[in-house]
């Protein structure tokens, strides 16, 4: 099924792994956090990038200098438009001015929807990868 995304958009399926949490993806990261749950709609921030790397790399240059950020890009969670909806879940376009490729992940029931049971599904949908770069939040740069 292809749902509607933000001001009518589609949200096109995908057959490779392009949408990507930064943090990963364990049950613990999806949960909403305060500021995500006031969102109209609530949702989780996801990027639509090739590649783990790729979204980590975009990150580091969107926000130079958020290091817990940065931290948390050394670990990624990345599934498909079509897993997250198998999940219950959806995806609408919500492009940023650092970040045209961020993407709201949605549940139609809102914050309700976002329970310890559907973000465990949820979860399941998700591939994680470690960065096997590491970050110095001293100096601020990615080395391996």
């Amino acid at each position: 099924m292809r749902r509607t995304g933000g001001e009518g958009k589609q949200v096109a399926g995908t057959t490779v792994e392009d949408m990507h949490r930064i943090g990963g993806s364990r049950e613990e990261n999806p949960h909403l956090k305060p500021r995500e749950a006031t969102l109209k709609p609530p949702g989780i921030s996801l990027l639509h990038a090739p590649s783990p790397r790729e979204a980590a790399r975009q990150i580091r240059e969107a926000f130079p200098a958020a290091d817990e950020l940065h931290a948390a890009a050394q670990v990624i969670g990345s599934t498909t438009v079509e897993k997250i909806q198998s999940a219950g879940f959806d995806l609408i376009p919500n492009p940023t001015k650092r970040l045209p490729n961020h993407y709201r992940l949605i549940h139609p029931d809102g914050v309700a929807g976002c329970n310890d049971e559907n973000l465990v599904r949820l979860s399941a949908v998700f591939t994680e990868t470690s960065q096997d770069t590491q970050y110095d939040v001293t100096t601020r740069h990615a080395y391996r």
